[in-house]
């Protein structure tokens, strides 16, 4: 029906025209950022997620980067694999040592693509080298107390001596107040922390995304870590036992 379909395409011009009169367009662009920003942090908790998670993980073509699909990505479409290429070789060129200072232009412009990318990257070369972790590890749930407990999903992974904590907010809207806040520091986390079982506990853990130690703390009979710490320069923890 070309007559409709002219009249739904001219609409849908309408609305996204940038003119001073477009009292919709001035209206739906802070929200659409606010959800654009919060799908970011959740896209971040999800992949890591599924990258360290019991099973075979699995990345749909092209999706290294931000991909704004509203349904699953669809894997026949084109990649720019030439641009990946491009963006990973800078990525390991620029933070080749995972530390505070080769992550603060990722939080600076979350948006850049180079954000998922590098977490991907890090975390695959974790797997890469601590295989039988993944294939053969057990996965143990942690339990998580404070006024964001609700907001966190927290496990170890274990193999003989070898222990990998993860860490990803959950929930993130009605975690962060604010569109341009990311779910880090004192600020986001309170007074919440992760509880960890003395016979598993290491004597501190290494995040694998920017290179600080993070040491567990005794109360009340129990070994716990605070969010506010494990999550306070980097949107997700990924924390290897040492």
């Amino acid at each position: 029906n070309p007559e409709y379909e002219q009249a739904m395409s001219s609409f849908v011009k309408a609305l996204l025209n940038r003119g001073p009169g477009n009292k919709f367009l001035n209206d739906f662009v802070p929200f659409q950022q606010r959800i654009a920003r919060l799908g970011a942090w959740n896209s971040l908790s999800q992949t890591l997620l599924k990258l360290t998670c019991p099973g075979v993980p699995d990345i749909y073509q092209g999706t290294e980067l931000w991909n704004f699909s509203l349904v699953d990505p669809d894997n026949r479409c084109p990649v720019d694999y030439a641009l990946r290429q491009d963006l990973l070789a800078q990525v390991r060129a620029w933070h080749s040592a995972a530390d505070q200072d080769s992550i603060k232009p990722f939080m600076e412009n979350p948006g850049k693509p180079e954000l998922k990318l590098y977490m991907i990257w890090r975390t695959l070369c974790l797997r890469k080298h601590g295989g039988e972790l993944f294939q053969k590890g057990d996965y143990l749930a942690l339990a998580v107390q404070g006024a964001k407990s609700n907001h966190v999903v927290a496990f170890l992974r274990t193999w003989e001596t070898t222990q990998l904590l993860v860490i990803v907010p959950r929930l993130l809207a009605g975690l962060l107040q604010a569109s341009d806040t990311p779910p880090t520091g004192k600020r986001v986390w309170q007074d919440t922390h992760v509880l960890l079982p003395p016979s598993r506990c290491a004597e501190k853990y290494r995040n694998a995304f920017t290179g600080v130690e993070a040491f567990p703390e005794k109360a009340d009979g129990r070994e716990k870590m605070d969010m506010a710490e494990l999550l306070a320069h980097f949107p997700v923890g990924l924390y290897v036992a040492s």
